[in-house]
């Protein structure tokens, strides 16, 4: 359950990290794209 749930996180986040390109933007933008895909 916790490994699932530990993977979904990072998932989420290793996507949007490919999407947005890294580093850069302001903090707000990462954390809005990020609810937003563990949303999905």
């Amino acid at each position: 359950m916790e490994n699932d749930i530990s993977h979904k996180i990072i998932g989420a986040a290793i996507e949007v990290h490919k999407i947005l390109g890294g580093p850069g933007l302001l903090e707000g933008v990462y954390e809005s794209c990020l609810c937003h895909e563990l949303a999905l």
